[in-house]
């Protein structure tokens, strides 16, 4: 499939952006143009359908600044999709909140005993991690092996927040109390450079203009060595 950006003007802080749709059919030929209002929160988004470009530098990480990364970017969206059971359709995901990320790269999460997660990384420890901020246009995918403990009251009080009793009523004595730790085997990351009104403003003028975006943002692989639990 082909795209050309067409045209845009403002309107109410948004553009309004007319694009063309080159589409090659199976029995039919055609051209379909599509309008549709696009906000600042579309910039990556906007700049791919645009150019059909990467928005960002590639820059893979290692060793120490790979842990560095890969703490800052789970702290500052915190809640994470946790998806589990990975060869079975459709997947089985739901938000959790990291408790830590340690000084080897592993994330920690407390976990209700109970739970169809905790059954699942039993039966296939591999799981993926998907982190989304969209407030400084910042993501990150993880991939890697999950260990549930059950009697690991050390750690737990060292990840233990005042907010877990809501989920924990009994406190670090509850029985559905556990703790997860997963070890990335694999992540990538997606973040920009500036905030993101700027960004988008700047991701446009290249579009209509033709200059190169790749300058907006930065993204890699995150390779954690020497995980460990």
């Amino acid at each position: 499939m082909a795209r050309s950006f067409y045209g845009y003007r403002q309107r109410n802080g948004d553009f309004l952006l007319n694009i063309l749709f080159c589409e090659e059919k199976r029995k039919l030929k055609g051209i379909s143009i599509h309008k549709k209002v696009y906000s600042k929160r579309d910039a990556p988004l906007l700049f791919h359908l645009l150019n059909g470009k990467s928005m960002s530098n590639i820059q893979n990480l290692t060793s120490e600044e790979a842990v560095e990364k890969l703490k800052a970017l789970a702290k500052s969206a915190d809640i994470c999709l946790f998806t589990t059971a990975l060869t079975v359709l459709p997947l089985s995901t739901r938000p959790m909140s990291v408790s830590q990320v340690d000084e080897f790269g592993n994330l920690w999460f407390l976990s209700n005993k109970s739970s169809d997660k905790n059954l699942h990384i039993k039966n296939d420890k591999r799981v993926q991690l998907f982190f989304s901020n969209t407030s400084k246009a910042e993501f990150l995918s993880v991939y890697g092996d999950a260990t549930v403990f059950d009697h690991n009251r050390a750690k737990a009080e060292e990840l233990w927040n005042a907010v877990d009793k809501v989920w924990f009523p009994g406190g670090l004595d509850d029985p559905e109390l556990t703790v997860i730790c997963v070890a990335p085997q694999e992540a990538y990351y997606w973040d920009t450079k500036h905030n993101k009104a700027i960004t988008f403003f700047n991701i446009l003028a290249k579009a209509v203009t033709g200059g190169n975006g790749d300058e907006e943002g930065v993204q890699g692989h995150i390779s954690v060595q020497g995980a460990s639990i």
